[in-house]
């Protein structure tokens, strides 16, 4: 029944003129008027011109989330209710691990949303937040108190604020709704603001963003704040905030996606396709994206790719060639002039040059063509004209669509294999991939120097592994613990025993924290980066896959890591200091298993690994890659000989 009214809600939503939606918004704007407390503000809302602007956003605000555009049918934007299927959370262990993690399945909905208290939805890139995010939007519309504000946080500007950019979707001129308004109206309750992508934020706009968030959760309490992220970036502070992670999809969530897909188009892709599940990698089938991409391929080729890249290998083939499956056979012709493997030469400079200025978007057509215009320097492929090549890109080779007068790729992990692809043979590849891994722009690459690994192994070992180790091997000066020594490479430098947890609740006499400092900055979110103190040497998640030891965490209690008694840390000489990590009192306490415990959670926290395990960088498998890097060394050095003699 519920679905039913949300299918409803959406396909009018998406209609002219419509009494179903003047009868769901007529009640909301009432509610806004009578709950004003404040005379000033229950004048103001009485004007017609504020009533009309508040109506005006709440139907953008229903069509924008009503429908969707995909990477299987790109042109066509599809009832979200059509192809939504619905996703469970997690409860994660929370950045001080002071929340109890949950095998539970929670299926948050908008009754679920319990006032004064706020959501972190943080997982990987193609687990759906986003889409998620829309469908809570359309979920809380159609519930009868609370009232939605949603921001897409790519489209701040590193010089806007956070309530400027909400007042401005609100009133685009400013002249009835401005930012001192809208606190006005947040101050008086009842609102649901969802935040999506917190990540796509620019490293500037973070800055100044992060605290503005975390000041509006404090100071307008009666509200709820959603902030969805990937986890890989320092998150804001929100007071009473559960953190919820997306539990991959199982097999019979993931036929009924693409039967909802079959449905759509009226077609039988995904019917195939569940025949052939019993040989897709679980990976492929648990994460929302790539079984997206494994219908679009399948439906285009009839064969399965063995690996993720193989996946974004056969979706661009599907692209250029035929990528509307409800058009059999179909391809447009190419504006830019350019045959297939040029067209992918240039869209991988784009999409390089976007992420070093973080991007996944353009503002404008002037901004997309700027882009352009660098990247055909960098590769010395010459399209017709760059608004051609902008063209291609939104028509015939549609990676990118036109959102809201803002241009977009159709997901983000796009940008990010292109960019891989760019770097896998870049001219000085080794060198600008160690200046990423070295400079603040390398949150922007960690997706893409994952892809690095499948799409060039030996330049992945040589730029990525072989830095890390070497610097990993010199930390054995300051213990010979892997664990010490692990948190130390990880830019953990203090421990501090604290009877206050860092979101300052109050904690039972009885028991203390262990808290973590990076930099000496009490964020334990900052710890969500991996970087050696010294060198800033940072790491994608996949290379501790190589540098790494598994750690088993089973039977561990995330809720109880961080409590021991005070007999347990008698040896410190005051429960209210930290401790440089390498110093005596820290090695002398790591003999505690529950030390050990805690260390071993915090390095899984560390990696954002959903598994029962969590990683310690290894003496022997350091020295094992760079052993491998002196045999390619040398093997490549004979192929070189040989050439030399046949020249």
């Amino acid at each position: 029944m519920q679905q039913q009214i949300l299918s409803t809600l959406a396909t009018e939503a998406l209609k002219p003129t419509s009494p179903f939606i003047d009868a769901l918004l007529g009640p909301k704007l009432e509610r806004m008027r009578t709950s004003a407390k404040r005379r000033e503000l229950r004048d103001r809302l009485q004007d017609p011109r504020i009533n009309d602007l508040l109506d005006g956003y709440f139907r953008r605000l229903l069509a924008r989330v009503s429908e969707i555009k995909t990477l299987v049918f790109p042109e066509q934007a599809m009832p979200i209710t059509s192809i939504y299927e619905p996703l469970s959370l997690s409860l994660m262990a929370g950045k001080s691990f002071d929340n109890e993690v949950s095998k539970e399945k929670i299926n948050l909905s908008a009754k679920d949303l319990k006032s004064k208290q706020n959501y972190l939805i943080i997982d990987s890139a193609g687990m759906g937040k986003s889409t998620f995010s829309k469908h809570l939007v359309l979920d809380i519309f159609q519930s009868t108190i609370k009232i939605p504000l949603f921001l897409e946080l790519r489209r701040i500007d590193d010089k806007e604020t956070l309530l400027g950019k909400l007042s401005k979707e609100l009133d685009a001129d400013q002249r009835d709704i401005d930012e001192e308004f809208l606190s006005l109206l947040l101050e008086q309750g009842g609102y649901v603001i969802i935040l999506d992508g917190y990540d796509e934020l620019s490293e500037v706009a973070r800055k100044t963003i992060s605290p503005q968030i975390t000041e509006l959760a404090l100071r307008c309490e009666k509200n709820i704040i959603i902030l969805t992220s990937r986890p890989e970036v320092g998150l804001p502070e929100m007071p009473s905030s559960i953190a919820y992670s997306i539990q991959p999809l199982e097999q019979k969530q993931a036929a009924s996606l693409v039967l909802r897909y079959d449905a759509f188009a009226k077609i039988e892709v995904g019917k195939r396709l569940i025949g052939q599940f019993d040989k897709v990698s679980e990976e492929f089938l648990e994460t929302p994206l790539l079984l997206v991409l494994l219908y679009k391929t399948y439906g285009y080729n009839q064969s399965i790719a063995t690996n993720v890249t193989s996946f974004y290998d056969d979706v661009y083939n599907a692209f250029y060639k035929g990528h509307d499956l409800s058009k059999a056979g179909f391809s447009r012709p190419k504006l830019s002039g350019l045959d297939q493997e040029n067209f992918r030469r240039l869209l991988r400079g784009f999409s390089f040059l976007l992420l070093t200025e973080n991007k996944y978007s353009v503002k404008n057509r002037t901004e997309g063509y700027t882009i352009i215009e660098k990247a055909v320097n960098l590769t010395l492929v010459v399209p017709s004209s760059v608004s051609n090549f902008f063209e291609d890109l939104l028509v015939s080779v549609p990676f990118l669509i036109n959102d809201g007068g803002e241009f977009r790729f159709i997901h983000k992990s796009i940008i990010e294999f292109f960019a891989a692809e760019y770097l896998a043979s870049a001219p000085n590849a080794e060198k600008k991939i160690k200046i990423i891994c070295q400079s603040a722009i390398f949150s922007s690459f960690r997706e893409s120097l994952n892809f690095l690994l499948e799409l060039n192994p030996s330049l992945y070992r040589r730029a990525i592994l072989a830095p890390a180790a070497k610097a990993y091997l010199k930390t054995k000066e300051l213990s010979e613990d892997p664990i010490i020594r692990s948190l130390c490479f990880c830019g953990v430098s203090h421990l501090c025993v604290n009877s206050k947890s860092v979101n300052r609740q109050n904690i039972n006499g009885r028991h203390v924290n262990i808290l973590i400092f990076l930099d000496n900055a009490n964020d334990f979110s900052k710890t969500l980066g991996y970087s050696y103190a010294k060198n800033r040497i940072n790491l994608p998640s996949s290379a501790w896959l190589f540098l790494g030891d598994q750690i088993s965490n089973e039977g561990i209690d995330f809720g109880d890591i961080t409590k021991y008694r005070h007999e347990d840390v008698n040896q410190f000489s005051t429960l209210h200091k930290d401790f440089p990590i390498t110093s005596k009192a820290i090695l002398k306490f790591t003999k505690n298993s529950l030390f050990v415990q805690f260390s071993n959670a915090t390095l899984s926290h560390l990696q954002n690994l959903k598994a029962k395990y969590c990683w310690i960088l290894s003496d022997k498998a350091c020295k094992k890659v760079l052993k491998t890097i002196q045999e390619e060394r040398k093997a490549q050095s004979q192929i070189d000989a040989v050439i030399m003699r046949l020249s």
